[in-house]
This record gives structure tokens, C-alpha cells and sequence, in this order.
């Protein structure tokens, strides 16, 4: 199934932190619909979120409205960080006092 994220969503740093790991971290989470001959015709993507069960306790608000899910994500985010090419190229750099360079990942 071709991605139908919308474009603007990957502009998000959040979400580009953390959307391509939520199979990973969530897979319970993640759901695909298959046709009858098993190919994919749908995708779900969540996170899990703290949520009483009232209509009017929902988030009304995006990514910034529940901390609890984004205490997950930071956890998330920062283990992604503390383990990339670039954090260990800024460690290297700053031991060898030169300029790093950045790959983005």
C-alpha cells in the first residue's frame, strides 16, 4: 500500500522523531486491513494515551495535548537520539576538538 501520510505531518520534528519506530515501540498498536487476497488496504497508526472513557475527557488538542503520551515519546525520542550516527559523530568531534559533521541521522 502506497504511504498516504499526509506531507505535512512529516514537517513535524515530533513526528519525525518518532512515527517510523511506533511499529517497534507499539506494535500492538499498529493495524493493517487486508483484502481477501491479503493485501494491504488500510493502515492504523497510534500511540497508547491515558483516557477515562468520557466523550469530554478526550484530547481536543494534537501531539501536545496528552503528557502522559508525550512523556512516552520523549522517552522514545531521546533513546533514538542517545543511540544516532549523529550523537556519537558530536562526541567524537568535541574528543578531537574539531567540527562535526552532520549526517541526520
Amino acid at each position: 500500500m502506497a504511504d498516504t501520510w499526509p506531507a505535512f505531518m512529516l514537517e513535524d520534528p515530533i513526528v519525525n522523531a518518532f512515527f517510523g519506530r511506533l511499529p517497534e515501540q507499539f506494535p500492538e498498536y499498529q493495524i493493517v486491513a487486508l483484502s481477501n487476497n491479503d493485501t494491504v488496504i488500510a493502515k492504523v497508526h497510534s500511540i497508547p494515551f491515558v483516557w477515562s472513557g468520557e466523550d469530554g475527557d478526550l484530547p481536543d488538542r494534537g501531539l501536545d495535548a496528552d503528557q502522559e503520551s508525550l512523556i512516552i515519546m520523549e522517552r522514545m525520542a531521546c533513546n533514538v537520539v542517545h543511540h544516532s550516527n549523529d550523537a556519537k559523530e558530536g562526541v567524537a568531534a568535541f574528543l578531537e576538538k574539531r567540527d562535526p559533521v552532520w549526517i541526520g541521522s
